[in-house]
């Protein structure tokens, strides 16, 4: 069912990593070639990520350490298995403002390299920022990672060192962009259904990667139905209502599946719609936490 499709949406069983097998040059090349993606990022790009990706892996390392080139391999291999995961490292050596990482998130280099954190960037105050504290090894961070992408509990999970953030900021900037976007100017008929349609398409790509989509329309058809006759519709005779149904057995699917499905999708799919020019006719730089906001891009445009 398509509930079930979204319950166990997540990491796949298509890959199975067995890093012994191969040498590690060939490995990493094999899964660059036919596997998921790792960014490369400095200080700067690292910003913009975290203003489009509601969720990110950071591996945080110093340079050219054996311990990170083992690793590797293994973030491809999860970047497989955790496609809606942002996949990130950080050279905190080198000089193109990457350093500045490690002063922001109060990393200690000289700790150890690599270390591995999450950024949430909707969290509350106090989950924003997620450290591994378990082993170097595939299958814990495996778990670890599903676990922040999901948002529930993992043993190897604790809270880390957030910047600090001015929640005022945060509410004004928030304000501040729902006025700047246009959505709001429509007329509510108009907006509703823009709304619905945005939502809808970000659902069905999530569920057309698990085959569901005919269930999904069928579920649809039900409620559809359902509303036309507890309301009395005539649905040759009045294409308003007809349409206005059409919409609300959508949004009832919807929000159906939702219930159970995991906090990264329903995260996906209940971003704000915003109409493509609001935040740039009013000069809204996408903010994030670096920023001392944990507002950002990650919204469909009309």
């Amino acid at each position: 069912s398509p509930v079930e499709a979204l319950r166990c949406a997540g990491p796949s069983p298509r890959f199975v990593m067995r890093p012994p097998l191969l040498p590690w040059l060939a490995a990493v090349l094999m899964l660059q070639a036919c596997c998921g993606l790792v960014h490369d990022h400095d200080f700067a790009s690292l910003q913009d990520a975290v203003g489009r990706q509601p969720r990110i892996m950071l591996v945080l390392h110093d340079g050219e350490c054996q311990p990170t080139h083992e690793l590797t391999p293994w973030l491809y291999a999860m970047s497989e298995r955790l496609p809606d995961l942002h996949m990130a490292r950080v050279d905190l050596s080198n000089t193109t403002g990457s350093p500045s990482v490690a002063q922001l998130l109060n990393v200690d280099v000289g700790r150890g390299s690599p270390q591995v954190k999450a950024l949430v960037r909707e969290a509350p105050p106090g989950s924003r920022v997620v450290d591994y504290v378990g082993p170097l090894s595939f299958n814990p961070l495996l778990k670890w990672a599903t676990a922040v992408l999901h948002g529930t509990d993992n043993e190897h999970a604790t809270p880390g060192y957030e910047p600090p953030v001015d929640e005022g900021k945060i509410a004004r900037e928030r304000e501040r962009r729902e006025k700047a976007n246009r959505m709001s100017t429509l007329p509510k008929g108009v907006r509703q259904m823009a709304e619905t349609m945005i939502k809808e398409t970000r659902l069905k790509q999530v569920l057309d990667r698990a085959g569901k989509l005919d269930d999904y329309e069928a579920d649809v058809a039900v409620a559809f139905k359902k509303l036309v006759a507890e309301n009395s519709i005539e649905a040759g005779a009045d294409s308003f209502k007809t349409q206005e149904a059409n919409r609300i057995a959508r949004d009832i699917v919807r929000e159906r599946l939702l219930k159970t499905a995991p906090e990264y999708i329903r995260e996906r799919v209940n971003a704000d719609v915003n109409l493509g020019d609001g935040n740039a006719r009013a000069g809204l730089a996408p903010a994030n936490p670096f920023a001392g906001s944990v507002l950002g891009r990650g919204k469909d445009e009309l």
